[in-house]
């Protein structure tokens, strides 16, 4: 008999035969002009060869270890994750090629490859598949089989083989299943390998009704016979009749006890009018038997039974019909049925993270057109043409008995807010649409208005985000605590504002979270956020829990830093954030329904009363999928809205979970990671993403000298405008201040996680992502670099023992630097002087110094607690701004105040210099100078430090 231990996953073949998925040769697999086939040692190591593509490509083997064909990718040593290798090209065969390995036998593999960056290229152009392949399978697992009798009496048979071998199905006609028995009517059919599952398969037949089949598989290239069990033949009778099952259906996903099951049946009768006899089964136990007459063609058959026959459970349900004496069996969809009684509902919490980063261009005009697009514009639903996060909103308030949690990013928030506010919109890329400014205004005010009239009736709870979206946790690591501080309260500014109400929740971008942001949701009253089950619990070697338990993700957990500090933790279920990620918006709305509310019914079986926790983008979904996404959203909304009646579900915002449901669980240690189980997205060596990071310290550098420069606080809460964003609130300050503001807005935006996300692999975003931060960071690096140039030294006088320095502020306001003489290069004497605007003196004193390599150096006092991961060096008075050559006895009435200075680049750390030129005066003139100087001083003393 066929040995039935086969991979559950083999049972999909039956779908992709008749889809003509199936490869037609091997060992080239054609993909349009693209062929791929590959080879296998015996010691583990499989190459990989890609015909057809320029050999003048940059190609790499994306790929990975996986535990099933078509499975997640892990690799060598086995976190999570593909790997790339480079290919290099074969001119002999006119291929690109790389190997890899060695693998233990039995390791399944799956590969795509990489080209140029940019372009992946996919099994049969699907942009989910990918080849696979069992490296050397062990003896018990080769030749397991699957084999199914098809409705016109052919027999599709699928086996597991050693690839890439060739495979010969060896068969014949028998009286039965026994080995041993004569074989007559004996064929060979050649197998063709599957990439897409990894195993060889083929069709034979069709036979006469009741034919026993008996078969070997024979490896041709090993010359070897490969049997059921080592000495057995596989066998199947070929039992059909001349009904055929179209569809079978129950009118609901999921039963409750108290519920009427309603299955309906269409069989196709390719016979004539005749009498069938149909048996219905659940699991073991027949619930429904009867004979009826089925005519020729189109045949639809309706069964009912009580719910409560059945106690709660997951039943596979057949269908056995019987036709002179022969039955043959069909699989009907599996029938759920749930036991309410005493029990709580399952509460689902969905949360929908809602952003975009800033499109603005420092100009104010914008660089990219997708806030406006995507509030209205993406796709026509019901006739009209609307926008992602219109669409969400339009749907919320249609499904009256839905709560639900959105976080919304300050930065999304910012855009809305500034796009309603200016009446001249400039778009300098409309990325190929026609943007419709009038349109995109009117679907902003009513996309913010419906989401307005959730929030007043209680069904919508908004989160907080800190504000461009940073990644928190690499920007903690780097000592920029202070800019994330800002951000948090800039988000719930900006939350409060637009919405009302004061964030007690907030989104970590990304759920790139670590135990030190703890201590500033606490600083910033947040008390609960959202992070992966899979990532934060599944796979963290550290993680200690201190009371309770981690068993399931369906529960709430309380986390607790070296401090002693807590915030509440949602864990998001991660294989059901995922389903929704990349399945429920890119298939038949019925299937979303029905796999969301089975999963939905297997975790209330098993945690009732509990919470499932979905948290994911909210816009992406249905941006990728305009074609299929907002039948789906509404699917989903429509389903859960349906189950709530049912009572086995409910859904609840954050805040009403924390309300109705206990602390399961105090944890501590929690890794750093992300949804994405690593931060390799963000920061990966990639020297793209390096530049990104590279350019934010530098920018961050400079912006703290200046701030300190200016005695104003580092990292402020930026009052934001709209009508002149990007740039600060017009304050009625002086320019310096008022950009004060400004450049601090300019580097939180560079600190968006979008941009190294873009920057690079694995992402390979447009390259406009990767330049946008380095734009704003230049803004800030430029400006500063223009103010440090307004502190000049106008002329000096240098003696043995005393420096009289005229320094001219032109910067407006009041300078905090540090002035220096030094000699060769180290310092002599120094001062912290405030310079008021204008002419200032500065009197230095200092022991007998001789006359040659002196300078003057101006510093802005900076630290390194202050600045934190900085590429740009400091000294131990901070950093240099300005450096003068001067010499004893000497003074320059004539100095230019506005001296060019020469080039300053980060790569080198040039620094400015700006050279006095001095001139022999006579000793009179000398002391006229230097008394003018002393006296000028000592009337200026409010002027010195």
């Amino acid at each position: 008999m066929i040995n039935m231990s086969t991979y559950k996953i083999l049972g999909i073949l039956i779908s992709i035969i008749f889809l003509g998925f199936l490869i037609q040769s091997f060992p080239a697999n054609s993909v349009n002009s693209i062929s791929v086939n590959f080879s296998v040692t015996s010691s583990g190591y499989v190459t990989v060869y890609l015909h057809g593509i320029n050999e003048n490509s940059e190609v790499d083997l994306y790929w990975g270890i996986e535990p099933y064909p078509q499975g997640p990718y892990y690799t060598l040593n086995g976190t999570p994750g593909a790997m790339e290798t480079p290919m290099t090209w074969n001119n002999t065969i006119n291929a690109f090629q790389v190997t890899v390995g060695p693998f233990n036998n039995g390791t399944w593999i799956a590969w795509d490859f990489l080209v140029n960056g940019t372009q992946f290229i996919n099994y049969d152009n699907h942009p989910f598949w990918n080849w696979n392949l069992i490296v050397n399978p062990p003896s018990n697992e080769l030749g397991k089989t699957y084999a199914v009798v098809l409705s016109n009496g052919s027999i599709l048979i699928t086996a597991l083989g050693r690839p890439p071998d060739v495979m010969i199905l060896h068969y014949g006609l028998a009286s039965g299943p026994e080995t041993g028995l004569p074989w007559s009517n004996i064929s060979n059919a050649n197998m063709t390998y599957n990439p897409l599952y990894g195993n060889y398969t083929v069709i034979i037949g069709p036979f006469k009704p009741g034919q026993w089949v008996q078969w070997v598989y024979y490896d041709q290239t090993l010359n070897e016979y490969l049997h059921n069990n080592t000495y057995y033949n596989f066998d199947i009778q070929d039992v059909y009749t001349p009904l055929t099952l179209i569809t079978s259906s129950f009118n609901e996903y999921v039963y409750t006890e108290n519920e009427t099951v309603n299955v309906t049946i269409t069989l196709r009768n390719n016979g004539p009018t005749a009498q069938y006899g149909l048996q219905l089964f659940e699991d073991n136990m027949l619930l429904y038997s009867n004979n009826l007459t089925l005519s020729t063609g189109i045949n639809n058959v309706s069964i009912t039974f009580p719910a409560h026959l059945l106690s709660q459970g997951i039943y596979d349900s057949t269908l056995n019909v019987i036709y002179h004496g022969l039955i043959q069996t069909y699989t009907l969809p599996q029938l759920y049925i749930l036991n309410t009684t005493g029990k709580k509902p399952l509460s689902l919490v969905i949360d929908w993270n809602m952003h975009q980063p800033l499109y603005i261009e420092p100009n104010g005009s914008y660089g990219q057109p997708w806030v406006p697009i995507h509030t209205g514009q993406d796709f026509y639903y019901n006739g009209s043409l609307v926008g992602s996060y219109e669409l969400q909103a339009l749907l919320l308030n249609y499904f009256k008995n839905i709560n639900i949690s959105i976080d919304f990013t300050g930065v999304l928030l910012y855009q809305w807010e500034a796009f309603l506010h200016n009446e001249n919109i400039t778009i300098i890329n409309n990325e190929g649409y026609n943007i419709n400014i009038t349109h995109d205004y009117n679907a902003t005010l009513r996309t913010i208005e419906l989401y307005r009239n959730l929030v007043k009736e209680g069904r919508l709870q908004v989160l907080t985000v800190s504000f461009y979206h940073p990644l928190m946790a690499i920007e903690y690591d780097n000592g920029w605590s202070s800019d994330l501080l800002a951000q948090i309260l800039m988000g719930e500014n900006m939350t409060n504002y637009v919405f009302g109400v004061k964030a007690n929740a907030a989104w970590t971008p990304e759920m790139a979270f670590n135990m030190g942001l703890i201590q500033l949701y606490n600083e910033t009253g947040i008390n609960v956020t959202l992070l992966d089950w899979y990532s934060f619990v599944q796979i963290a070697p550290d993680l200690t829990v201190v009371k309770g338990n981690v068993s399931s993700p369906y529960q709430v957990y309380e986390v607790e830093n070296s401090l002693g500090q807590t915030i509440y933790v949602l864990f998001r279920d991660t294989n059901l954030s995922n389903m929704f990620s990349f399945s429920f918006f890119s298939q038949s709305p019925q299937l979303t329904s029905e796999e969301l509310l089975q999963y939905l019914a297997r975790v209330y079986m098993s945690h009732p009363g509990g919470i499932d926790v979905v948290a994911l983008d909210g816009e992406n979904p249905l941006i990728f999928n305009p074609t299929t996404g907002p039948a789906d959203l509404y699917a989903i909304y429509n389903s859960i809205s349906t189950a709530e009646g049912q009572g086995w579900l409910e859904t609840q915002t954050i805040n009403q979970a924390l309300a109705t449901h206990k602390v399961g669980g105090l944890l501590t240690n929690l890794p750093e990671e992300s949804w994405d189980t690593n931060l390799n997205d963000w920061n990966n060596g990639y020297q793209g993403k390096i530049e990104i990071w590279d350019n934010v310290s530098e920018a961050r550098t400079y912006l703290v000298a200046y701030s300190n420069l200016l005695g104003l606080p580092l990292s402020p809460v930026v009052p934001l405008s709209f009508t002149h964003a990007p740039n600060a609130t017009n304050l009625n300050l002086p320019p310096a201040y008022q950009m004060y503001y400004t450049l601090w807005n300019y580097l939180y935006v560079s600190e968006g996680s979008d941009w190294t996300w873009q920057a690079g692999p694995p992402n390979y975003g447009p390259q406009w992502f990767a330049i946008q931060p380095i734009v704003y960071d230049h803004a800030i690096i430029n400006y500063v670099n223009n103010s440090f140039s307004q502190l000049n030294l106008a002329n000096s006088i240098i003696t043995k023992n005393v420096a009289i320095l005229n320094i001219q502020n032109g910067l407006g306001v009041n300078a905090n630097i540090i002035v220096a003489i030094a000699q060769n290069n180290s310092i002599i004497t120094y001062k912290q002087v405030t310079l008021l605007p204008g002419l200032n003196v500065v009197l230095l004193n200092y022991n007998n110094i001789k006359a040659h390599n002196l300078t003057v150096e101006f510093y802005v006092n900076v630290n390194n607690q202050e600045l934190g991961a900085h590429i740009i060096p400091i000294t131990q008075l901070g950093l240099l701004i300005s450096k003068y050559n001067v010499s004893t006895l000497s003074f320059n009435p004539n100095a230019n105040i506005s001296q060019s200075k020469a080039n300053t680049t980060h790569q080198n750390n040039e620094n400015i210099q700006r050279s006095v030129n001095s001139s022999d005066i006579d000793v009179i003139s000398m002391i006229i100078v230097l008394l003018a100087g002393i006296a000028f001083v000592l009337t200026q003393t409010k002027k010195i430090k």
